[in-house]
Parts: C-alpha cells; sequence; structure tokens
C-alpha cells in the first residue's frame, strides 16, 4: 500500500493538487459517496464552492481505484502531497 501512496501523491502533487483545500476536497468527495447523498444533494467539504479548475472527480477516481478510501490512507496521501 505504500506504493499506492506515493504513486497517488506524485500524480496529486504533478497535477498541481497541493494545498489542504484541495486534499480535504477530495478526501470527503471519496468519503461521502463522490460528493452527493442519494438524492443527488451535494454534501461535500465547505470548500467545494470555492474550488473552481480542480477536477475532483478524476483525482478521487485516482485515490479510488489505487485502493485509498479509508481516512487513515487519505491522510497518508495528504501528508506525501504536503511534504
Amino acid at each position: 500500500m505504500a506504493t499506492a501512496y506515493a504513486t497517488a501523491a506524485a500524480i496529486l502533487t504533478a497535477a498541481g493538487y497541493n494545498t489542504p483545500p484541495i486534499l480535504e476536497q477530495l478526501s470527503n468527495y471519496i468519503l461521502t459517496g463522490l460528493g452527493h447523498d442519494a438524492a443527488g444533494n451535494d454534501n461535500t467539504a465547505k470548500y467545494v464552492h470555492g474550488l473552481t479548475g480542480y477536477n475532483i472527480p478524476l483525482y478521487s477516481a485516482t485515490y479510488t481505484l489505487l485502493g485509498i478510501t479509508d481516512p487513515p490512507g487519505i491522510e497518508k496521501v495528504g501528508n506525501l502531497v504536503l511534504t
């Protein structure tokens, strides 16, 4: 799994997704069923309406495909990105 963390961190860093608000948004998007409840209502992080130009679904899928869908794993990726 350490390789998956490093891979996700490298992809996100290369794309410029290296600030806490973006990482928090990505994490919340993953952990809230891709950002919407069953009725389709937006229930993502407080930053969602302030972000423009970020492909949150694509980078959420990056985590998910690598098997990083748990808070500790997401936090590890975030720490790698930020250091």
